[in-house]
């Protein structure tokens, strides 16, 4: 995902660089995206000028500006020194203004420990985050959400809510999240859910985070079917 953030904004300056193209000669170079995102090959003038302008839109408190600055500290990005510090920083102006990739990744650095808080791990913190960013739909937020739910991390333990966050993530065709699902359900459907086999089934004939086969898809659906589900009696008759 963090190589999709970084092509998004550097499309997202495209037409910031070619409204200042007259005073940089190089500037009709940034109208690449390959040339933006290239870990090498560019030059230190072109390095410094693409820092200057992302921190002259972030003086006026563009969230995305702040969000691809905390970005490229982090991943020490086109002539950025590394620094977790400094990529907290910027992350958390995103996320106070409800940047929502921001807040997911504010929540990632209080979770592990990382920024200014020196190796202090503070997950009731990191569930705050990721709460606000999952409440935008933010699929990986969800997901990190339903993880702090379900092994109890800074918040009570609570399989329900775990399920129901990796299921709005799941809807938006999150792999992690159906992984998450399908790992639930094989639980409940060990256990003899109906409801659960015939969801795990599905997720089967489907491949949602599982690898699609229709033998181990029939047979939850056939479980299920058998104690008298019928949404499972139903699919049973067009599964081949």
């Amino acid at each position: 995902m963090r190589n999709f953030y970084i092509v998004f904004f550097c499309i997202f300056f495209l037409q910031s660089y070619t409204a200042v193209a007259q005073t940089y000669p190089d500037v009709s170079a940034f109208t690449n995206t390959e040339f933006l995102v290239a870990a090498n090959g560019t030059t230190a003038q072109q390095d410094a000028y693409f820092r200057d302008l992302l921190h002259q839109n972030a003086k006026q408190g563009d969230t995305d500006t702040l969000f691809a600055l905390g970005l490229m500290y982090e991943l020490g990005l086109r002539g950025f020194p590394q620094d977790d510090s400094k990529a907290m920083e910027y992350y958390r102006k995103a996320a106070e203004h409800g940047n929502a990739e921001a807040q997911y990744n504010l929540g990632l650095m209080y979770k592990e420990g990382r920024g200014r808080i020196f190796g202090r791990r503070d997950e009731r913190k990191a569930v705050e985050w990721f709460q606000k960013a999952a409440n935008q739909g933010n699929a990986d937020a969800q997901v990190a959400l339903g993880v702090m739910y379900e092994e109890g991390r800074g918040i009570a333990k609570d399989e329900r809510k775990a399920f129901e966050w990796y299921k709005k993530a799941a809807d938006q065709r999150n792999y992690d999240a159906q992984f998450n699902l399908a790992r639930m359900y094989a639980k409940e459907a060990e256990q003899g859910d109906a409801t659960a086999q015939y969801n795990l089934g599905v997720m089967y004939f489907y491949g949602r985070g599982v690898p699609q086969d229709n033998s181990k898809a029939k047979e939850w659906i056939l479980k299920a079917a058998l104690q008298g589900l019928k949404p499972a009696q139903e699919a049973l008759k067009l599964l081949p």
